[in-house]
Order: structure tokens, then C-alpha cells, then sequence
């Protein structure tokens, strides 16, 4: 015992011993210990923990390229019966409702990768469909960009939403709508009327071969837009372009015609191809033959208009004041909403006072005959409102709109000389509003102007003021030079207190009025063009 003790105190009152002997002993202790089991006793989980790791991450991936592969056929399942996908424009496909299905697989989707183009295309879609339109264009610009190629889909329908919603008000627009075009050319969907825009849009900026290329292009799967190729061509002078459009025409209807199972798409084809082809008694051919299958055809109905008023224009001796009256009458028969022949008849109604009473001769032996046709009223109503007599007027113009209810100019002038003959008569201003009304509806832009006149007349009448105000606006919008809408409006700003208003316009009208105004006489406002 004293030994230990001895010992013990020799080492700790010698600090270098104490040292010396701990090194001594932690050496002899690793290396008399048996390092390599202990080692592979520690890594060997460590092992086949990290082997775990690594296969159940790629195992994620496998698992998650595999489901989003499983999602995307269960969506083009669910989309592949789709009513819209029948659409000409699929670009617009899923604004139409799609299966609360297919909305929970699209949110998997995103669930899954987030920054998917394509399901972001779709859900962007989803919610235009459900009225967040806005959104919608931000997520898209997002994947689609206005000067980069991006998701040629999304192009696609950024493009339809500026042609249909938005519109092209300026330049820039216009630009980026040539480009959203041009990329959603890459995709095989974009539908035939978004390829005709484009092709519009490349004439309208002088770029007419690039125009013709897409149009020839599209035309190899699309062939019904060979007319288009057609009509650009021969509005541009390219003979050779038109010569081969119309060929392609004739090769795809005459094998079609001869077997006798020609459609109306194509005698409507053949029909504006003789147009093109200036031959209108071989349009009006092929528009009646089409017309025999189907009777009520807007667009052939049309056709067969211009082909009248075509032949009417080339067989009437203008400078003569000689004038096939029954072709221009057989245009309004066939379309009654027909602008060309619209304008053909203002034309006529405009006539200046040494060619009336020939007209008048001619008219009034229809009338004798008992021959007469919606224009010789029309002709007739307007010698007798020229004459003050517009209850006679009105007689004619009634019988006129029996014959040809859809024509704006005999709305229009029918409103007009009911009010005029009637301005105390609430049921009678309330007809000659809606006739106005009705002509509105059916009629083009370029045509709308008087139309919207003539209503903020009769408004002014009823006592509509503000409604007339805004009518006669919308007229001035249309066609700033008309003298008589200023004077109504006048009228009207003087009635809603508008004082300096109405006077500017008073000065306007004084400033630009001739010494002898057509519009000041009376029923002279019927002889303006419609």
C-alpha cells in the first residue's frame, strides 16, 4: 500500500512525469484497440442509410415525371372530346367549360412542377373562362413574350383575345399582334380566321407575298382558303398568284359537281371565284345552284346580291341616266342588308333634279303595270319627300319594307318620315326608334353614321334628349363633316343646358355651311347616302 502511495505521489508531484505516462498510456490504449470493426461497425448503417437517400430521391423523380406523364393523359382524355375543340379557333378551347375532373388534374399538375408551360397555358385558359380575363392575359404574357417566341399556344390566344376583345387602336398594338401571329404560326392549331387576319395584317403593312405564303401555306390543309389567296391576289395585281388559286379551286369543286356531291360551300366558292373572275352571270349561276340546297344561306344570299349588282353596273349607261332598275332590285331581293346595293340606291335617290322625272317615268310604269319592286317604292317615296308629300312617302316605304324588311335604307327612311309625319303620335315615334334600332343592327360601320342621325332626330322628338345626344355624338364619331347632325345636336345641347356647347357647334355650321345647303331643304336628309 505505502508502494502505491509512494508511486501516486512521485507522479503528480512530478508535472513531466504526469505528462509523459499520459501519453504513454492513451498511445498503448489505440493501438491495442481494434479500429477497423469499429469502423465498419459504424459505417456499414451509415452505408445503407445513404443508399436509402439516394434511391428514394430517385425513386421522387421516377414517381413524379410518371404521375405528371399519368396527369397529362388523363387531361387530354378528359380534353379529347371537348365540344370546343372543334372550334376554329382552339386557342380559345378552354374557355368554354371543361369537367371539374380535369380542373383537379391541372392543379396536381401545378402541385407537381409549378413552372409547367403547358398547365400554365391551361389554367391561365380556366380562368378567362370564368371571367378573370386579366389574369389570365398576365399569366400568359408570362410564357408568351411580346418580343421573344414563347409557348406558341399561348401566342395564339393572346392574338384572338387583341382581335376579339382589346382590338388594335394604335401602331404598337398592331405590332404586337403581327408577332404574337407569327409565333402562333408555329403551332398546328391556330385555326383558318386567325391566319386570314394575319395575312390581312401582313397586306395592310405592304408585306402581300409573306401575306400570300401563309395563306397558300394554310390553304394545303385548309382548302377553302384558296378564295382568300384568290381575292388577296387579285385585289394586288399578282396574276400568277390568282391564276393558280384558282385553279387549285376548280380542281378540288368540278370532280365535286360532276358526281353531284358538291356543297354549298362550294358553289359559294365557285360563286365569289366568278366574282373575283368579273363574270356575275356565272356567280348568279352557281349562287341559285347552291341556293337550291339550302335556301336560307346568309353567305350565298350575299353573293347572289353582289352578282346582281355587279351585272347591274356593267349593263346600266350611267352617263345616259340609263339604268337596269330590275338587276339592282333583284341585289335587294337577294339581300336586303346588301351595303353595295344600299349605296347603289342612294346612289339613285341622289340624283339631281334633270334625271327625276325619266326616273319618275320609268318608276311610275313598273307601278302602272303592276310590276312595281321594292326599289321603285323606295325611288318613288323619295320624288314625294322631295315634293313635302311624306304621308304618301311613308305608303311607299311601308310596302318597300314588306318586301325587304333587313334593308337599312328603307328602315331608315321609313323612321325618318314616321316621325316626321307624326312628332305628337308616342306609338308611332316609338316604331320609327325601333325601325332605327333594327337598321343599326344589321347594318356595317360604314353605313351607321346616318343611321345614328336619323335616330337622334327621332329621339330628339320623343324628347329623349340625352339618348339623342348620344346618338348624335356617336354619328359626328363616325362622320365629322355632317352639317345637319351639328344642328341637331345644337338642338339637343341647348335642351340639357348646354349653352356654350351648342354654340360652338352653331359657329362650326355657319363656318362650313354652302350658300345653298341640300341638307336644309326639305326631306333632303333622305338623300344622303345611307
Amino acid at each position: 500500500m505505502m508502494h502505491g502511495w509512494t508511486a501516486f505521489w512521485e507522479v503528480v508531484s512530478s508535472p513531466g512525469r504526469l505528462i509523459f505516462g499520459g501519453w504513454e498510456f492513451m498511445l498503448a490504449w489505440l493501438w491495442t484497440r481494434p479500429w477497423g470493426l469499429l469502423v465498419a461497425i459504424l459505417l456499414l448503417p451509415l452505408s445503407g442509410l445513404s443508399f436509402m437517400l439516394i434511391a428514394s430521391q430517385a425513386t421522387w423523380f421516377r414517381s413524379q415525371e410518371a404521375a405528371l406523364t399519368q396527369y397529362w393523359n388523363l387531361i387530354d382524355a378528359e380534353l379529347a372530346n371537348h365540344p370546343a375543340t372543334q372550334s376554329d379557333e382552339p386557342a380559345l378551347v378552354l374557355e368554354a367549360p371543361v369537367t371539374p375532373y380535369a380542373d383537379l388534374l391541372l392543379e396536381r399538375v401545378l402541385r407537381l412542377d409549378r413552372s409547367n408551360t403547358r398547365a400554365n397555358y391551361l389554367v391561365a385558359t380556366q380562368l378567362a373562362k370564368i371571367g378573370r380575363v386579366g389574369q389570365a392575359r398576365f399569366m400568359l404574357r408570362q410564357i408568351a413574350g411580346e418580343s421573344t417566341a414563347g409557348f406558341a399556344p399561348a401566342h395564339a390566344w393572346l392574338a384572338v383575345d387583341r382581335a376579339t376583345r382589346l382590338g388594335v387602336n394604335s401602331q404598337t398594338e398592331k405590332n404586337l399582334l403581327l408577332h404574337d401571329l407569327e409565333v402562333a404560326l408555329q403551332w398546328e392549331g391556330l385555326g383558318a380566321p386567325m391566319r386570314s387576319l394575319y395575312a390581312d395584317l401582313l397586306v395592310s403593312e405592304g408585306r402581300v407575298s409573306e401575306a400570300l405564303t401563309v395563306l397558300a401555306n394554310a390553304a394545303n390543309t385548309t382548302p377553302r382558303l384558296w378564295l382568300k389567296v384568290a381575292a388577296v391576289a387579285n385585289s394586288t395585281n399578282r396574276t400568277d398568284d390568282f391564276t393558280r388559286a384558282a385553279q387549285k379551286i376548280r380542281e378540288r369543286v368540278d370532280p365535286r359537281v360532276n358526281d353531284k356531291t358538291a356543297d354549298v360551300a362550294d358553289y359559294t366558292d365557285m360563286a365569289n371565284l366568278s366574282l373575283l373572275e368579273q363574270k356575275p352571270d356565272d356567280a348568279i349561276r352557281w349562287s341559285q345552284r347552291g341556293l337550291a340546297l339550302a335556301t336560307d344561306d346568309a353567305v350565298l344570299k350575299r353573293t347572289l346580291s353582289e352578282a346582281y349588282r355587279a351585272k347591274y353596273i356593267s349593263e346600266s349607261d350611267f352617263a345616259n341616266h340609263s339604268f337596269r332598275l330590275e338587276l339592282l332590285d333583284a341585289a335587294l331581293k337577294a339581300d336586303g342588308s346588301n351595303p353595295g346595293v344600299t349605296q347603289e340606291i342612294a346612289k339613285l335617290i341622289g340624283l339631281g333634279q334633270d334625271v327625276s322625272s325619266e326616273l319618275d317615268a320609268a318608276l311610275r310604269e313598273k307601278l302602272t303595270s303592276g310590276q312595281a319592286t321594292a326599289l321603285t317604292h323606295v325611288l318613288l317615296a323619295r320624288r314625294q319627300i322631295i315634293d313635302g308629300r311624306l304621308e304618301e312617302a311613308v305608303g311607299h316605304l311601308e310596302i318597300a319594307r314588306q318586301i325587304s324588311p333587313l334593308s337599312p335604307i328603307i328602315l331608315n327612311n321609313l323612321g325618318v318620315a314616321l316621325a316626321r309625319t307624326a312628332p305628337d303620335d308616342k306609338e308611332k315615334l316609338t316604331r320609327a326608334e325601333q325601325l332605327l334600332r333594327t337598321a343599326l343592327r344589321i347594318s356595317r360601320d360604314d353605313g351607321k353614321a346616318e343611321l345614328y342621325d336619323s335616330l337622334g332626330e327621332i329621339l330628339l322628338t320623343e324628347g329623349k334628349t340625352l339618348e339623342a345626344v348620344e346618338s348624335l355624338e356617336a354619328a359626328l364619331a363616325l362622320d365629322n363633316t355632317r352639317l345637319n347632325t351639328r344642328r341637331q345636336l345644337a338642338i339637343a345641347y341647348r335642351k340639357v343646358g348646354l349653352i356654350e356647347i351648342a354654340e360652338i357647334q352653331e359657329a362650326y355650321v355657319a363656318a362650313h355651311s354652302p350658300n345653298n345647303p341640300s341638307d336644309n331643304t326639305p326631306g333632303g336628309k333622305e338623300e344622303q347616302a345611307k
